[in-house]
């Protein structure tokens, strides 16, 4: 009995993913083949990125956003700072406390953050660091 694959190319935020249709790679002893998960485009792993960006008063911040990556789906992340003022504190605390549940379980090409906890200039640099860990993940 020929075994049929069908396969789907999708281009998702630049990322080639593949797609197997489970039902035609089954062996005859009824178990799956190993082909019936998708195909990640991105290594596991962990990945880090370091940014810098400014904030009001001439001031800048530095966040270290650390992303753990298995087939494509975010497992764990973590963000390191240290705040170079009251009010940058108060935006980075709250963007802590509130985006993990943003990303954690989600496919790493779904996520985009956008004023997280009123923070917008560390949603921005938080989606930058993630544009940077994909492509450390696809190398």
């Amino acid at each position: 009995m020929p075994i049929i694959l069908i396969i789907c190319l999708l281009a998702v935020g630049g990322a080639i993913t593949y797609f197997v249709y489970p039902s035609a790679l089954s062996t005859s002893d009824g178990y799956a083949s190993e082909f019936t998960r998708p195909r990640s485009a991105y290594i596991d792993g962990t990945y880090a990125s370091t940014l810098t960006y400014a904030v009001p008063n001439n001031h800048t911040e530095e966040i270290t956003v650390t992303i753990t990556l298995d087939e494509a789906i975010v497992v764990d992340t973590t963000l390191v700072y240290e705040a170079s003022n009251g009010t940058s504190e108060q935006y980075l605390n709250r963007f802590d406390e509130w985006y993990k549940p943003e990303v954690v379980g989600k496919s790493i090409n779904d996520i985009s953050l956008s004023r997280l906890g009123g923070a917008s200039l560390t949603s921005e640099t938080f989606n930058r660091a993630l544009l940077d860990i994909k492509q450390q993940a696809s190398s």
